[in-house]
C-alpha cells in the first residue's frame, strides 16, 4: 500500500500597517508635497519639485495636482500623454514619504522642466488636511 503524505505549509502574510498620508511633506526648499486621503483607497495630491540650473539663476519646476489610487501606503503618478516612461512612486511612512522617479530621459521627463527629478525622503511636517492646489502658482 502506498502512503501519501500531504504537507500543508502556512504562508506568512505580512500585513501592511495602514498609514494615513494626509498632511504636508517638505524637502529642500521650496519642494513640497500635500496629500489628502479620500476614503481608504484614493488620495488627492499636489506636489512641487525643483532643479537649480548651475548656469542660470533660475529654477526649473515640476508640479501637478491629481487623484491617485492608494494601496499598501503607495501611489504611482504617471503622465502617459506627456511621457510614457514617466513614473513617480510615493511610498508613505509615519515620518514622511519616499519619492522615486523613473523615466527614460530625465531632461523634460513627466512634462517637468529640464533636469527636474523627483526623489528623496520628504519629512512630514503637518498632519492637518492641506489645501490641494497647484503649488507652482503660489
Amino acid at each position: 500500500m502506498l502512503g501519501i503524505t500531504i504537507m500543508a505549509s502556512a504562508q506568512k502574510i505580512k500585513k501592511v500597517e495602514f498609514i494615513n498620508p494626509t498632511g504636508v511633506y517638505k524637502g529642500a526648499f521650496p519642494e513640497e508635497i500635500r496629500v489628502k486621503l479620500l476614503g481608504d483607497s484614493k488620495i488627492a495630491i499636489a506636489f512641487l519639485f525643483t532643479s537649480t540650473s548651475v548656469n542660470v539663476a533660475s529654477y526649473n519646476v515640476g508640479s501637478d495636482v491629481d487623484t491617485l489610487l492608494y494601496k499598501n501606503n503607495t501611489v504611482t503618478f504617471r503622465t502617459p500623454e506627456m511621457d510614457s516612461t514617466c513614473k513617480i512612486i510615493f511610498t508613505f511612512f509615519k515620518r514622511g514619504v519616499k519619492v522615486q522617479h523613473d523615466a527614460a530621459n530625465y531632461n523634460w521627463s513627466c512634462g517637468f522642466g529640464q533636469g527636474v527629478i523627483a526623489r528623496g525622503f520628504f519629512e512630514k511636517v503637518s498632519s492637518k488636511v492641506p489645501k490641494i492646489k497647484d503649488l507652482a502658482q503660489e
